[in-house]
């Protein structure tokens, strides 16, 4: 399977950041994004399939300012020694409303919805 279609993700809870940052630090990684926006809806079905299957349809929006957003499809998630893998497929979305639209006309519904929040993002040095 094509690598750019494998999401691997490790999440993490702490109260103390100084020891992730060192974490990072130790890694190589590096800030490539001090501040990004992020608003998510994830959808489901009528028949409330979707996450009994364990997939997620999840319209994200990346920016305040502006309409654009990603529409993320995934599935088939494996957890070894509490880090997650499955397939995921994304594309980019120039209107975060109309494409909300769209999916509700489609037949789903918003499940759950995020606030609203901006984020750090950081990557090691073989993702970037």
């Amino acid at each position: 399977m094509d690598m750019r279609l494998q999401e691997v993700e490790l999440k993490l809870h702490t109260p103390d950041l100084s020891r992730v940052r060192s974490a990072l630090a130790e890694a190589s990684a590096a800030l490539t994004k001090p501040r990004v926006y992020e608003r998510s809806l994830r959808y489901e079905n009528a028949a409330k399939t979707l996450s009994e299957s364990g997939i997620v349809l999840r319209l994200r929006q990346t920016s305040a300012d502006n309409r654009q957003g990603l529409l993320t499809y995934k599935e088939g998630a494996r957890i070894k020694n509490g880090i997650s893998q499955r397939f995921e497929a994304e594309v980019a979305v120039d209107d975060f409303e109309m494409m909300n639209m769209i999916l509700h006309k489609l037949g789903y519904e918003v499940a759950r919805a995020t606030r609203a929040k901006w984020l750090p993002i950081w990557a090691t040095p073989q993702r970037r």
